[in-house]
């Protein structure tokens, strides 16, 4: 018999603190973006941009992270920083890959 549990999806994904710190992230680059002459429309876009940008690059370094065997210690603190650059390290690593392609 096996003793072991299946994996819950939320675990396969990630654990509720890595959508957390995204968000949070997110949130603090939407303001620092925020221009006075933006439309609610815009800003609402700009908004969920910014959140699943942030959410994307919070998973891929938690996922990182565990792949590299990096020590939990660091976990939280790398990837509050990617939810926070989530847009910005996103097209750095769309950038670094675009001058290897070539």
């Amino acid at each position: 018999m096996n003793d072991k549990l299946p994996p819950q999806i939320a675990d396969l994904i990630a654990p509720l603190w890595v959508w957390l710190l995204a968000l949070i992230g997110a949130t603090v680059g939407f303001f620092e973006d925020m221009k006075p002459d933006d439309t609610h429309s815009v800003k609402f876009f700009k908004f969920v941009a910014k959140c699943s940008s942030s959410a994307l690059a919070a998973l891929l370094t938690y996922h990182a992270l565990i792949a590299l065997h990096v020590s939990q210690d660091y976990w939280v603190i790398l990837v509050g920083i990617s939810g926070h650059m989530g847009t910005e390290a996103l097209k750095a690593f769309g950038d670094f890959w675009k001058s290897r392609v070539k």
